[in-house]
This record gives structure tokens, sequence and C-alpha cells, in this order.
């Protein structure tokens, strides 16, 4: 549990350092590192002048009352405390992060009026407010120029509003009349404006402190907000699929702004609306409403979101039987197979839990457009990388399926689609509300985007690779850090992964190859381990050679007469021999004194031949000597599930299977396959 606690403040530091990095003036230096900036703040951290903090933090928090004519003076008295402090490094960096630099409460009206000047202006009154010499000048077309400022100041709004909302709350009435405007871009921001909005009030009603910072909409009330909300997300039909579930995901969001439990009611009767428009649609033989289950989603991914926390009334509503029935309708016999309805289904099976016919409809999605493929694709990775689906051996595979079948297609005329495809992947890394169990998201990063080796153009695979790049390094530190042996795993998960992988599986099917595609899925994941950190090239081609040496003792779980286990590890390690050619002797020596280790149990089993096998003894090569008790295995086979490590508990590490609320054990006796007997185990 110390252990735990620990690698969770050192995560949360680290990312909050970054963070505050990009505003440091040093962060344009190519030389400058975050560490230096670190060294400051560590100083900082151990002053005790309460002057300084309780300056800081009301420059932090700003009051209605705090004018912009007081900052001068008060950024005058934080330099004068940092100057006393000998902090004056930090004076650049502390001034870009504080609230009060960027926006004041009272700036506020003043952005608001701009956006309804900017929308009751007529078609000639950008002209008008033009001089002459600029009419003489040049053309100007009133209708765009207006359109601009509209754009900009819409802009402005739902910028503002997502980064500083607490200064937009009290205007959040002003903003909510806008969703019924005939404009639609106008709608559309005052829907992202009152989703930020409401994402910081949840929050807050969630937190520590237990401050309700939402506001009551006394002329709008609930009932308007909820019509206002419904017919924005009517209004997106003719969006894609993957922008039609954001829309309603923004307008279930918005409905936190309202008070006390009206978020639950409002919630509540969205769900009615979208009863009344399949009830309508069964009436009139239609198919099912797109929007109405994308709307369904949205409202049961928050209800699950938030379990026991809502009310008992609104749990059961989602629990209903009826939301998985409607997700079906894509199933029935005769139903057309449209991609609307598809994405619309799976989003909705997602949303619910239910991802027994996830794969079914991945492969029935073959038949669609490159670009259908690509939203859904989107649409089934969003969930697995917020945790709120949990990462299983059969969906990865389905949907690394998937992606090498797009890839494999014409994807040269789905650049928009396949760009949105990739952004999914780099928020892999992006911290998410719902806790998420480090295995999964390990697992994840470390296999699913390596597929992007198989992608047509070369951006993408850059971008993968620097995104594989900074997923090692995350595990090396973190395995410093913790003591545990993150990169193991995620070496493990990677052959796993590999001997699943549809490309893998044809190769292995031909009765002469060299494994190209699966050589080059293979150099993607080695690049990004090998050059995750400068210098320590052979230390981790070790590790990963290791992992493959190790394979041979264990099979697949789940297809345990198979060797693709043994086939894929024995790729990987061609590839980083390849790519590390200084091994030579000295990697030898160093595989042969290297600590044995241990594999995942929920991916791998002993393999029940192995103590019939001698020649199988041998690690690290030929000469390279036996594990000490090896010869017990064949007793010992049924003792598979084994802890990584005691240290990680329940979501917090990588050393516990699901039935003990550990995420990760390990297959094999510790005392034959683990590094010592001095680790905890658990039968």
């Amino acid at each position: 549990a110390a252990g735990d606690a620990a690698a969770a403040a050192s995560a949360a530091a680290a990312s909050a350092l970054q963070d505050l990095a990009r505003l440091s003036p040093a962060s344009e230096d190519r030389n400058a590192t975050p560490e230096a900036l670190l060294v400051h703040l560590r100083t900082l951290d151990a002053v005790r002048d309460k002057a300084l903090w309780s300056h800081l933090e009301r420059l932090i928090s700003p009051t209605e009352e705090l004018r912009t004519d007081e900052m001068p003076a008060l950024l005058a008295e934080l330099a004068r405390l940092l100057r006393a402090q000998r902090l004056t490094e930090l004076g650049f960096v502390l001034r870009r992060a504080l609230l009060s630099t960027w926006l004041l409460p009272e700036h506020v009206p003043a952005v608001i009026e701009a956006w309804d000047a900017d929308d009751t202006a007529a078609p000639g009154a950008a002209n008008a407010v033009s001089s002459s010499k600029r009419r003489r000048s040049r053309k100007v077309d009133p209708a765009s120029e207006a359109q601009a400022e509209s754009s900009a100041t819409q802009l402005v709004v739902r910028s503002l509003s997502k980064y500083f909302p607490g200064p937009f709350l009290q205007h959040a009435f002003a903003i909510s009349q806008r969703l019924t405007r005939a404009e639609p871009d106008a709608a559309r921001s005052a829907l992202s404006a009152l989703s930020a909005l409401g994402k910081h009030a949840a929050a807050s009603r969630t937190s520590e402190e237990g401050s309700d910072v939402s506001l009551q909409l006394p002329e709008l009330g609930a009932d308007g907000l909820v019509a206002g909300l419904v017919q924005v997300v009517q209004g997106a039909f003719s969006e894609l699929p993957l922008a039609r579930g954001s829309i309603c995901r923004k307008a279930v969001r918005a409905l936190s702004v309202l008070p006390d439990t009206e978020p639950w009611a409002a919630l509540d009767q969205m769900l009615d609306w979208v009863e009344e428009q399949c009830s309508e649609a069964e009436e009139r033989a239609k198919g099912p409403p797109v929007m109405a289950m994308h709307l369904a989603a949205a409202c049961l991914e928050r209800i699950f979101e938030f379990g026991d926390a809502c009310p008992e009334g609104t749990l059961q509503h989602g629990r209903e039987e009826k939301w998985v029935r409607l997700a079906g309708a894509v199933e029935q016999p005769g139903a057309p197979l449209l991609s609307d309805i598809l994405c619309a289904s799976v989003e909705l099976y997602l949303a619910v839990r239910s991802t027994d016919r996830i794969a079914e409809l991945l492969i029935k999605s073959n038949e669609l457009p490159v670009e259908s493929k690509l939203q859904l694709a989107s649409i089934v990775l969003r969930p697995l990388r917020r945790g709120t689906v949990r990462v299983t051996t059969e969906l990865l595979d389905e949907l690394s399926a998937h992606i090498c079948g797009i890839f494999a297609a014409d994807s040269s005329t789905a650049v928009g689609d396949m760009d949105q495809l990739l952004v999914g992947f780099v928020k892999l890394h992006k911290p998410v509300a719902v806790h998420v169990r480090l295995a999964d998201r390990l697992r994840l990063c470390a296999t699913l985007p390596t597929v992007f080796a198989l992608a047509p153009l070369k951006k993408y695979r850059e971008t993968v690779q620097r995104m594989l790049q900074t997923s090692m390094l995350r595990a090396l530190r973190q395995s410093a850090a913790c003591k545990e042996p993150y990169l193991d795993f995620a070496v493990a998960c990677f052959i796993h992964f590999l001997s699943r992988l549809e490309p893998f599986k044809t190769e292995c099917s031909a009765a002469l190859t060299k494994y190209p595609l699966s050589s080059k899925v293979s150099e993607v994941f080695v690049e990004a381990l090998l050059r995750c950190e400068p210098g320590r090239n052979l230390e981790l081609a070790v590790v990963a050679l290791r992992v493959c040496d190790r394979a041979r003792f264990f099979q697949d779980k789940e297809l345990r007469a198979s060797d693709a286990v043994q086939k894929a590890a024995s790729v990987l390690r061609h590839v980083v021999e390849k790519n590390c050619p200084e091994l030579g002797k000295q990697g030898t020596a160093l595989l042969q004194t290297a600590e044995r280790g241990s594999m995942p149990s929920e991916l791998y089993a002993i393999r029940q031949d192995i103590g019939q096998q001698p020649q199988a003894l041998t690690m690290g090569g030929e000469g390279g000597r036996a594990p000490a008790a090896m010869g017990v295995i064949a007793d010992k086979v049924s003792d598979v599930a084994r802890p990584m490590a005691a240290a990680a508990r329940a979501g917090g590490g990588m050393g516990s299977s699901s039935a003990t609320k550990r995420p990760l054990a390990v297959a094999g006796p510790a005392e034959v396959l683990g590094e010592s007997a001095k680790r905890p185990h658990c039968a």
C-alpha cells in the first residue's frame, strides 16, 4: 500500500510538473529540462511564510471584488515575496500559471456582451463600425467580417469556459439561452461551454471539500434546459457517428449545472425522450432512431460512471434490459447494415458494459466503407482507454484485426478519419476521471498502437513511435520507483499480442516465411523500447531477450495447443538482436546472470509438457544455466498463479488478479521462475 501511494504521488507530481513546465519561458529553450524547475519548486514547497501562501491563494482563486487595476500592485508584491525567499526564478512561470493573470470575473460579462452584439448585428453592422479610410483602402464583405467576429467570440467562450470554468458559472443561464438559437455554430458553442461548466460542477460535488458550485437556472429550469439540449442533439444528425456521440455526451454533462439532484431528474427526462423516439419509430415501422441511441449511450455511460452515487430510481432506469434490446436492433433479421445504426449499436453496447456482441459486430463491419470502419474503431477504442470497459484478449484481438483490415484496404481517401483514430491512441496517455487498472493501461499502451506499423503513411508510424517511446519511458521510471518489473510485463503482453495478430497468423500458416509484417510490427515496439532511455539500450535489450527466453516455458492460456507464443518470441528476439548488434558476448553474459522472472497469469500458463523436455531447460542459449529447481515443474504445474509483487494492490499496481482484486499475477512457481521466495505468494 505504501508503494502504491508513493507511485501515485510520484505520477501526480510528474504530471503537474509537465503541465507547469509548458507555461515557463524556459521551456522554449531546447536545453531546459523540467528537473531544473523541480529544484525551485521543492524550495517553494519548503517555504513557511504565511504571507506568501495567502497572497498566492488570492491570485489563484480571484474573487468578484478583484479588479484589473489592482493586478499590477498584487504582482509587484508577489515578486517582492519571491525575492525575499530567493525564488525569483519562479516569478515568470507563476505569473503565467495564476488564474488572475489570464481572466478575472469582471471580464466575463464583457465577453458575453460581445457575443450578444455579434449575434444581433445586422449584415451591414460590421461595415458600419469600419472607418471610412478602411472602407476606401480595401473592399470589406460585411457578412464575412461579421461572421468572423462572431466565430472568434464563440471560440473565446468555448476555450475560456473550459480552462477557467469558475468565472463563467454564474453566467450559465445567459449561455444556455443560445441553445435554441437558429445558428448551429452558436448552439454548438453554447453546448461546449455548458459541458465544461457541468464537468466542473460535477467534480466540485464529488471533491473532498464537498463544495457545490452548481447554480440555479430560475428563468430556464430543468425542463427548458433539457429541451434546448435535445434540440442541439437532434441537429447533429448530419454529423459523423463519432461527432454525434461527442455531442450527446456534452449534452449529458451540461445537466450538472443544475442544483442539488436536478441533474439526475433531467437525465431521466432525456431517457424518457429516447423511449418516446423509439416508440414512434416502431409505430411507423422505421429503423431505430440513431440520435436517440447515441443519447441513450451517453446517459447510460454517465449512470454507470457514477454508480451508487446515482439516485436509486435513476440507477434502476439505466439497468433495464430494454437498452440492451435497443442496442441489438442492428442484429434483427432483415435489418439493413447501415454504418450509422451499427456505430450507434456498438456505442450503446459499450455504454451498458456488454462486450459479448462487439466482436461479431466488428466482423460484420467488414462490408462497410473504410471511413465507417475507422469511425467504428475510434468508438470502440474510447471506452477501452477510459477504463469503462475491461481490456480483454478477445476484444483486443478483434479490434487489432479490424484496424489491420483497414490498413490492408485503400485508406488513402479517409485521411481525416484516420487522424481521428490516431488522436484516440494519443489520448491513451491522458489522465481519465474513471480509475483504470495499471495493468490494463500498460497492456493497451504497449500492444495496440503497434499495428500502426502497417499504416500507409509515414506520419502515422512516426507519431505512434513517439507515443510508444513515451509509454516505455514511463514504465521504466515506474519500475525504478516501485521496484516492479513493469517493462517485463509490457514485453510479455506484446509477445502475446503479436502471437494473436492477424498478419502473424497468416505468416505462420505459410510453408516458408520470413515474417515480414510481424517483424515490421516488432520493429516499432523494439525501437521504442531501446530509445526510451539513451545510454541504456543494452540493458533494455537484455530485458526483452530475457522475456523472449522465458516464453519457452509457457503457453497461451486460452490456446494451449498452439506454439504461436514461442514463434512470436522468436520474431521479437530476431528484431532485438538486429537492432542491438553490440550485444555480442556481453549480452549473453548479462542474460545468463539476469534474475529469473515470471509471466502474466491472465495471458500465460505453464506448458504441460515442459517436464518431459530436457532440452528446454537451458536458459540463455547453449551453455546457459537451467533454473535451479526446474525439475519440480511437472509436480507443481497446478500451482499457476503467483503475484508479481505484493506492493501493488487493487487498481494501484500490477500485482493482483481479478478474483483477489489484484490486476496481475504471474504464471509458474515463484521458486522456479520468480525472482526469489522472499515475495509473499497466493495459492
